[in-house]
């Protein structure tokens, strides 16, 4: 996951963006990788102020949601 955080960091890709929205990764779940995602985001985006939330309704999980991408949505 770092290397391709770092390849979007690399493209002027975080520059875009407004915030991170996190899901589940289960395989660094279920591998118990010490750095969790958070983290590894967090080291990625260090020289941006770019919010980040982490949510378990999104990702690979069997009660997991879906969103559109590029569509706009408002959290609160």
């Amino acid at each position: 996951m770092a290397s391709l955080l770092v390849q979007l960091y690399q493209m002027d890709y975080v520059d875009q963006c407004r915030g991170v929205l996190l899901g589940t990764f289960s395989q660094m779940t279920a591998q118990h990788l010490q750095q969790t995602i958070e983290e590894v985001v967090l080291d990625v985006t260090r020289d941006y102020s770019i919010p980040i939330a982490v949510t378990p309704a999104l990702g690979h999980g069997a009660d997991a949601h879906g969103l559109p991408i590029g569509a706009k949505i408002l959290f609160q």
